[in-house]
């Protein structure tokens, strides 16, 4: 999962026009959708097979404590199912723009062809056509750089495409891990290092909260059920607790959705996460103030939507930002850097 996110993301950004980028924003619904399958399947399995801690109640954990095994079996079950039903059932081609960053024009011809022709609209589409237009935008390239190096002090270096020599890992495994990180240094470059930074930065923070406040929730309305009904009894609890926690993700879905609304207003994707950023401090500020469960189930769904509207415009604006040999780089590192 932690591999299919940022080269997915990349991906689709690579099929779809310019005009339609917003769509990769609107795509992260899906992880409210998966969010809202786990909650549920939780909700009717863990009561009735979990023991709670919090109670002293016959239980043996070695025997009783099995729903977490249940829940991760009826979810690898439905993870294997979509796995197979993406291999059979969808022949997805490789992006044509990063074909032709590899000069692989027959290659991206061929892909273009095969897309124009599913979409019932075929092209005749030439290896020359792609390859004035890499020149143009080459040239395009160039001549920016030429004038930055004109008016600045030193002159700008531009990549080297140079194949690298093979390295097996046996042979000479620290030139091997060296070679490994070579598309790496770009994202450092002078042109790239502010957005490297920043990016990397958004993605490690907004995740630290994130997670956290998702571990957490449970636990917090756990003790707070204690607090409000002492005669409560464990499966009541659990029960009650992953009901509210079904409500929380359900939430989510209209984040998303908001998102890809608002990144194409006036706001735009950096004012999006801005605004998403400071509502969601605010609610968890409501969140650790209120007592009664009725505000922690509603302040906790405002940090839900918020939460999820803010992780919308980052997964897409992160691939846009960077350019096509870049992107997918750029995109693995900051998921690799959120788990951290």
């Amino acid at each position: 999962v932690g591999g299919n996110m940022p080269v997915d993301g990349a991906l689709f950004l690579e099929f779809i026009p310019k005009s339609h980028q917003y769509l990769l924003t609107t795509l992260s619904v899906f992880f409210s959708f998966g969010a809202v399958i786990t909650s549920i399947v939780a909700y009717l399995v863990l009561p009735q097979y979990s023991c709670v801690k919090s109670f002293n109640d016959n239980c043996n954990v070695n025997e009783h404590n099995n729903g977490w095994r249940y829940v991760l079996g009826i979810l690898g079950t439905l993870t294997f199912i979509m796995f197979i039903c993406r291999i059979l059932f969808f022949r997805l081609q490789e992006s044509p723009k990063f074909l032709n960053s590899q000069d692989k024009t027959h290659d991206a011809v061929t892909v273009l062809r095969k897309i124009a022709k599913i979409n019932g609209n075929p092209i005749d589409i030439k290896e020359s056509d792609i390859q004035s237009a890499t020149v143009n935008n080459k040239e395009s390239d160039i001549q920016s750089a030429t004038i930055n190096s004109a008016n600045s002090n030193h002159t700008e270096s531009f990549p080297n495409d140079t194949p690298q020599p093979q390295v097996r890992f046996f042979s000479d495994p620290i030139q091997w891990f060296l070679l490994k990180l070579h598309p790496i240094k770009p994202l450092f470059s002078r042109k790239w290092i502010k957005t490297t930074i920043l990016v990397f930065c958004i993605w490690i923070l907004v995740a630290f909260a994130y997670i956290m406040f998702n571990v957490f929730l449970p636990t917090y309305l756990e003790s707070l059920g204690l607090s409000n009904d002492e005669n409560i009894d464990g499966i009541t609890l659990i029960r009650e607790v992953l009901g509210d926690y079904v409500i929380y993700s359900v939430c989510g879905i209209p984040g998303s959705i908001l998102a890809s609304y608002l990144i194409e207003t006036r706001l735009g994707r950096k004012g999006s996460m801005a605004l998403a950023t400071f509502g969601t401090s605010l609610a968890v500020i409501l969140f650790s103030t209120v007592r009664s469960r009725t505000a922690e189930v509603v302040s906790s769904a405002i940090v839900s939507l918020l939460a999820t509207l803010n992780y919308a415009v980052i997964y897409g604006y992160t691939p846009e930002v960077f350019e096509v040999k870049l992107r997918g780089t750029a995109c693995g590192i900051s998921a690799a850097l959120s788990r951290v």
